[in-house]
């Protein structure tokens, strides 16, 4: 018999290899903590904590006594050390209860050029950049709901907030 011949071994390909891929920044919301003039502030910012080109937006549904507030809140957040949502209840109304439901959420730069800074005492977004309405949270995003209960005793201090959250992807 003839000696078989030599066939080639074929080798697929290399596969090749991806490319890097650049991961998302997250949101990250510390913890309500109580102001010394009695308002309250969390920070916001982004992890890895680096400057990034995202706005963080918020919407906001806040009762205090028998009026409720809705709008929507935006910062920037390219700088690296976070920025402040500060909140402030005039001392007039500390014998109401605070509730508020918070969605945030961020989103690539620019920020939206109808969010316009506030006033503090006329528009309740106070100095931060806001609009009287809300903003629709896109598909896709992870969520950071916060639920809010503040109560003041009878000589306007603070009692311990109560604060609830949830983070979620918006489908």
């Amino acid at each position: 018999m003839p000696p078989k011949p030599k066939t080639a071994k074929t080798q697929a390909p290399p596969k090749p290899k991806a490319a890097p891929t650049k991961k998302e920044p997250t949101l990250v919301v510390t913890p309500l903590k109580q102001t010394k003039d009695t308002g309250t502030q969390v920070q916001i910012k982004l992890k890895p904590n680096k400057p990034a080109p995202f706005i963080a937006y918020q919407t906001v549904t806040l009762k205090l006594g028998t009026d409720t507030y809705v709008y929507s809140e935006a910062w920037s957040l390219q700088g690296s050390k976070g920025v402040f949502d500060t909140f402030l209840v005039p001392e007039n109304r500390r014998d109401e209860l605070y509730y508020s439901v918070v969605s945030m959420w961020i989103e690539p730069a620019p920020m939206d050029k109808t969010y316009k800074t506030g006033t503090v005492g006329e528009q309740p977004w106070g100095k931060a950049f806001g609009k009287k309405h809300t903003r629709p949270i896109p598909s896709g995003v992870d969520v950071v709901e916060r639920k809010t209960t503040l109560r003041w005793d009878k000589k306007g201090k603070m009692m311990k907030p109560v604060e609830k959250r949830n983070v979620y992807l918006r489908m």
